[in-house]
């Protein structure tokens, strides 16, 4: 990669979440103003998922290739547009990725969207969801959809034996009981989800979503587990809008024989930082059944 000797750096910009994949920097390229995110590939307090993502999906942070790939088919399949992927290259702290620079304020919960700002992000989320891809995983390592199952039940055991010790009796309640779950998860449709989804990944203005500002972890995944990690994080008003606008799209899944094994396989990936399995266990159903 080559270097960036010619952006100037004027700020760090403070972080929005815990874990959030990326340092970034607000700078000047030519006097144009523009983003620059590197990557924080080593952060102690976010070593489960990196690891785990890295072994399901088969995910580093630290390819260019997933950056370019990924802008391509937000270009092609997002309604809410990405900040313009100008160059990746190489800056004094790394790798580093260099975005048009846009001014917006990022989302601090789901609960700023308006009605109609929530169907318009549950169409986003269906048109991601639709997009016709092969297998799981990253854009230069995918696998077959029918090895999933396998995959992240390895990942989970892992990651409870290395990461999630004090947890292990309700990681393992969770494991002897996935049976259940093995025929609607063996066979999954795949499409583009956000595996960290967090409202802070979004500029927000008057009720909706403008803008998707954090895209390292987008991958080819089960759209079921993007939406079980989404509902853990809103409520029913919010839910049933964004159902509504996913469905004037394409059907809501039926998360219902697969909510406990993702809700398990989301927390043992640290989706939402170190949390007790109840934490998990007793969120609200906010998108309820069909």
């Amino acid at each position: 990669m080559h270097p960036f000797t010619d952006v100037i750096v004027e700020a760090e910009l403070p972080k929005q979440h815990p874990g959030q994949a990326n340092r970034i920097f607000r700078g000047k390229r030519n006097e144009v103003p523009i983003a620059l995110r590197v990557p924080r590939d080593r952060d102690p307090d976010a070593a489960p998922f990196y690891d785990g993502v890295g072994r399901l999906f088969g995910l580093s942070i630290l390819s260019p290739a997933h950056y370019r790939q990924t802008h391509q088919w937000l270009t092609k399949f997002s309604p809410i547009s990405a900040p313009r992927l100008i160059d990746i290259g190489q800056s004094d702290a790394g790798m580093a990725i260099l975005h048009e620079w846009i001014d917006g304020t990022p989302a601090a919960d789901f609960g700023q969207l308006s009605e109609v700002g929530a169907a318009r992000f549950g169409s986003y989320l269906a048109n991601l969801h639709r997009a016709p891809v092969m297998g799981y995983g990253s854009w230069r390592d995918a696998r077959p959809a029918n090895d999933f199952w396998d995959a992240a039940v390895k990942t989970m055991r892992y990651l409870a034996e290395t990461y999630t010790y004090k947890y292990d009796d309700a990681t393992r309640q969770v494991l002897a009981t996935m049976d259940r779950s093995r025929t609607a998860i063996q066979r999954p449709e795949m499409g583009l989800i956000m595996l960290d989804i967090h409202p802070s990944q979004f500029f927000v203005d008057r009720g909706a979503f403008t803008r998707v500002i954090d895209t390292e972890f987008i991958v080819l995944g089960p759209p079921e587990m993007e939406l079980v990690a989404l509902e853990r994080m809103i409520d029913t008003r919010t839910a049933q809008a964004i159902r509504a606008g996913y469905e004037a799209v394409r059907p809501f899944p039926n998360l219902a024989p697969v909510r406990d094994f993702y809700r398990a396989l989301n927390r043992a990936l640290w989706i939402h930082g170190d949390e007790p399995a109840d934490v998990w266990r007793n969120a609200p159903v906010t998108f309820g059944e069909a």
